[in-house]
C-alpha cells in the first residue's frame, strides 16, 4: 500500500515528530511504504498524484499559507479539487466539510449547541460602520472575539476578550488588521467559569471510537487554550490533558461528539471542542474535520494501553481502508481486538 502524506512546516505546523513516529511505525510494515512531502506546490502534488499510483492521500493540512509560511491565508480548497478531479482516494471528510467546519457561525448554527454569538463581517463594519456599531451593541457580553474562517486558535487569547463596547470595538479593528485575508469575525458569549473538553471520533457509520479529554487548567481559573499556548512544550502549557472525567459527563460528551459528527458528515476522523459551565450545559465551541493527530487524541486508550502513540494514524489507515473496501494491511495484526471491535 502505497501512501502520500502532505505536511507543511509552517504556521501552526503539522510536521510534527509525533506525526513522523507514527509514519515510521507504518513504514515498519512490509505492505506499507509511506512518502512524506513537507511544503509541497500545488502543482508538483498534483504531479505526484498523476504520475505515482498512490493508494491514499493523507492532506494533513487543509490551509494555503502566505510565502513566508507564518501566515494563514485561507482554507485550500484547491487541494481537495485536484484529489477530487484526479479521483484520488484520500483519508478524511469531503471538501463541502471541510469548507463548512472551517466556518465557525455556520458550524454552530448547524450544531445547534453553541454559545450566543453575531457574525460581523468586514465589508458592513467598513462601508456602514454607524449600522455595525449599533449591531454590536447586542454582543452578549462578555464576548471573545474570534476570526470565523482561521483554523489552530488564530486570534483567541485573553487579548480577545471584550467586556466593554468601546473594548470590543478596538478588538475587531485588531483582528481584521492583524489578518487581511480575514472577512468576518465571531462575537461569542465568553464563559468566565467553564471547563473545555476536547473530543476525537475515529470510525464511519454506526462503530465509532470516541476518546473524550479534559482541559485542566494548572491555576486555579479557566484559562483559553490559544494558539501560542498550543505550540509551548507540554509541560510549559497554562492546560494540560486529562482522560480522568466523570463517566456520566464522558457518556454526555462522547454522545455529543458522535451526534455532531453524523449531523456535520465528518468522514474517517474529526475533533471536536466543548465547553461545559458551572450548571452543566454542554457548548460546542469548535468542530474540526483535520485535527491533529497528537497523543491526546486517542489519549482514554493511551492510558490504558490499548493503543500506543505511533499507532493512532494506523487506526485512522485501517478506517479509510474499511470505508473504501480494499485490504487491511498487517498493522491492524498488532491492535488489539477491544480497539477493533469498536470500529469494525
Amino acid at each position: 500500500m502505497k501512501i502520500l502524506i502532505l505536511t507543511t512546516s509552517g504556521f501552526a505546523p503539522t510536521h510534527t515528530d509525533k506525526l513522523l513516529s507514527q509514519i515510521e511505525y507504518l513504514n515498519s510494515f512490509s505492505d506499507i511504504y509511506a512518502v512524506v512531502e513537507k511544503d509541497c506546490e500545488l502543482a508538483d502534488i498534483e504531479h505526484l498524484i498523476m504520475t505515482q499510483n498512490f493508494d491514499c492521500v493523507y492532506p494533513s493540512t487543509v490551509f494555503e499559507f502566505s510565502e513566508d509560511k507564518k501566515s494563514i491565508l485561507s482554507f485550500n480548497k484547491v487541494l481537495f479539487q485536484i484529489l477530487e478531479y484526479h479521483k484520488q482516494a484520500y483519508i478524511g471528510s469531503e471538501i463541502f466539510v471541510h469548507m463548512l467546519l472551517n466556518d465557525k457561525a455556520l458550524t454552530n448554527l448547524r450544531s445547534g449547541m453553541s454559545l450566543p454569538s453575531l457574525l460581523l463581517t468586514k465589508v458592513f463594519w467598513y462601508k456602514r460602520n454607524a449600522d455595525a456599531l449599533k449591531y454590536i451593541d447586542k454582543a452578549p457580553f462578555p464576548v471573545i472575539v474570534k476570526p470565523n474562517t482561521l483554523a489552530a486558535s488564530l486570534g483567541i487569547s485573553k487579548k480577545s476578550i471584550a467586556y466593554t463596547r468601546d473594548n470590543l470595538i478596538e478588538i475587531i479593528e485588531r483582528q481584521f488588521n492583524t489578518f487581511s485575508n480575514l472577512n468576518e469575525v465571531l462575537l461569542e458569549h465568553y464563559l468566565e467559569d467553564a471547563q473545555e473538553f476536547t473530543v476525537s471520533v475515529t470510525g464511519n457509520g454506526r462503530k465509532r471510537l470516541c476518546s473524550a479529554t479534559a482541559m485542566i487548567p494548572k491555576k486555579e481559573k479557566y484559562e483559553i487554550y490559544s494558539y501560542t499556548n498550543k505550540n509551548l512544550k507540554e509541560q510549559d502549557r497554562t492546560l494540560k490533558y486529562s482522560s480522568d472525567i466523570p463517566l456520566s459527563v464522558k457518556r454526555i460528551l462522547k454522545e455529543r461528539a458522535v451526534y455532531l459528527s453524523e449531523l456535520l458528515c465528518t468522514r474517517d476522523y474529526s475533533r471536536f471542542d466543548f465547553l461545559m459551565d458551572t450548571n452543566n450545559n454542554i457548548y460546542l465551541i469548535d468542530a474540526n474535520s483535520l485535527p491533529s493527530l497528537g497523543t491526546n487524541y486517542l489519549m482514554e486508550y493511551i492510558n490504558k494501553q490499548l493503543v500506543s502513540p505511533e499507532q493512532i494514524f494506523s487506526l485512522i489507515l485501517l478506517v479509510f481502508c474499511k470505508r473504501m473496501g480494499i485490504p487491511y494491511p498487517k498493522c491492524k495484526n498488532n491492535i488489539p481486538d477491544k480497539i477493533l471491535e469498536l470500529i469494525f
